[in-house]
């Protein structure tokens, strides 16, 4: 089981393929057996590895596919975005109480809200240069 696993670079499905077995027999050897599970980590982690060495180098030739998809998805702290995520304290839903007021007054609580937002999404658009616009707080340094 250890050896097919190895051959197949942790992907379970084709170690069952090697083995001539179901997938469900190597799911079941790696939740009983703690050192098949750890190869199964391992060889997808080292698989990973050799992911993202081949993004480096298409990276580092300029492929723009590459650039951008790192950028966008670990570039996101230095504000490489295409969208703003707002939310209330602690990562939590923003609230607003609105019971008790007119129609007029939840309209005008609202659209405030909402200014805010559009106002702080211009905040943390990204400039030409790719970073997070001045007076951006939430994009880090480096």
């Amino acid at each position: 089981m250890i050896e097919a696993l190895k051959e197949a670079k942790g992907m379970v499905t084709v170690a069952a393929r090697l083995l001539h077995c179901d997938l469900k027999t190597v799911e079941n050897y790696c939740k009983v057996y703690p050192q098949v599970a750890e190869v199964r980590r391992q060889e997808h982690e080292s698989f990973l590895d050799v992911g993202e060495l081949s993004l480096l180098r298409a990276v580092q030739r300029g492929e723009a596919w590459a650039v951008c998809f790192l950028l966008k998805t670990q570039g996101k702290v230095r504000g490489y975005v295409e969208r703003a995520e707002f939310s209330g304290p602690n990562g939590g839903a923003i609230e607003v109480e609105v019971s008790g007021l007119t129609d007029d007054q939840r309209a005008e609580r609202i659209s405030g809200i909402l200014d805010l937002a559009r106002e702080r999404a211009k905040r943390t658009r990204v400039n030409p240069n790719g970073r997070s616009a001045p007076g951006d707080s939430s994009a880090a340094s480096g």
